[in-house]
């Protein structure tokens, strides 16, 4: 189990990593923008492989965007999945569907398909918007 203490070097040592990050303000700022985005979308797993990949194709800071993508994490990715899916299902007009929680995996998920897969890469991706654009500007000022 994490203790407190653990949890707290770690948010300093992300802390820290962050305002050692070399290049100008625009450069970071997109880095961390394209870091939040990834880590919005339901990407779990390969968060970090996404975040290198757009950071080069953008040319912006690959430390900040591996740095951001974080804001998915095991504390937080639940809370930010069933926020998408919620969303996701709302804006499609798509029915409920239950889950035994006992059986809950990658392959279950799947296999509901575009009942829970499309709602949550739908509103991820606007989730994702939505996150990027005042992240861009807290990082740049």
């Amino acid at each position: 189990m994490c203790s407190l203490k653990k949890i707290k070097r770690t948010k300093r040592y992300l802390y820290l990593r962050f305002k050692r990050l070399h290049g100008n303000p625009n450069y970071v700022a997109m880095g961390m923008a394209v870091g939040v985005f990834i880590g919005i979308t339901p990407t779990l797993g390969i968060h970090s492989i996404l975040s290198l990949i757009f950071s080069f194709i953008l040319r912006c800071s690959k430390a900040a965007a591996l740095l951001a993508n974080w804001i998915s994490n095991p504390f937080t990715a639940l809370f930010i999945y069933i926020a998408d899916y919620k969303i996701g299902k709302f804006l499609l007009r798509k029915p409920d569907v239950s889950l035994p929680l006992e059986k809950l995996s990658f392959k279950t998920i799947f296999s509901y398909g575009s009942q829970i897969v499309i709602p949550l890469f739908v509103s991820g991706i606007i989730l994702g918007i939505a996150t990027t654009i005042p992240t861009y500007f807290i990082t740049f000022y």
